[in-house]
């Protein structure tokens, strides 16, 4: 069931294009620095905001695995079963959460407009239980260790696939790698 557009105001414009260029790499393939440019170009945003949108879009394309495996430990749903617009706007917040350490509640907040402007009111409960969980938890999320298991460690960590990490061991070793 299609919902209208929730009419959210006042959304971060930096937030909201690095949303869409996440959903035009999700729905299209597209590469996300082709995807972010064209975006940029049509919205023509001040260069404060184009530099964040930038740096959400790109790092939260760079780092998706892990974004994905800290949000398997605080999602009640599988990310795939969520609506792409959902799932990308909790990669963002994680990204922001994590890498910018922007405070929980303007996170928070920023996100759960996005998820009412793109969703309803069912989804933005679920993006705000998810961004207040991760923020409390995400620092206690088990990662395996280097010494247990190098491949998932490594893989996870660097936000890299885990057969490419596989390939890499079995070339040059997990000193090496490391190194």
């Amino acid at each position: 069931m299609r919902h209208a557009p929730h009419p959210v105001s006042d959304l971060c414009p930096a937030r909201k294009q690095a949303l869409l260029t996440l959903v035009e790499v999700d729905k299209k393939a597209a590469f996300v620095n082709l995807a972010l440019q064209e975006l940029l170009r049509q919205k023509r945003l001040p260069a404060k905001e184009r530099g964040m949108a930038t740096a959400l879009a790109l790092g939260a394309v760079k780092m998706r695995l892990y974004l994905d495996y800290l949000l398997s430990h605080v999602c009640a749903y599988p990310l795939d079963e969520l609506p792409v617009f959902i799932r990308n706007i909790l990669r963002l917040a994680t990204y922001e959460l994590v890498f910018f350490r922007h405070p929980a509640p303007i996170v928070g907040n920023e996100y759960v407009k996005l998820a009412k402007r793109f969703g309803h009111e069912g989804t933005a409960a679920l993006v705000n239980a998810v961004i207040r969980r991760l923020a409390e938890e995400w620092q206690n999320i088990p990662i395996p260790s280097l010494a247990d298991d190098p491949i998932a460690h490594i893989s996870i960590t660097t936000s890299h696939p885990r057969w490419m990490v596989e390939r890499w061991v079995k070339f040059w070793g997990v000193e090496e790698i490391l190194a």
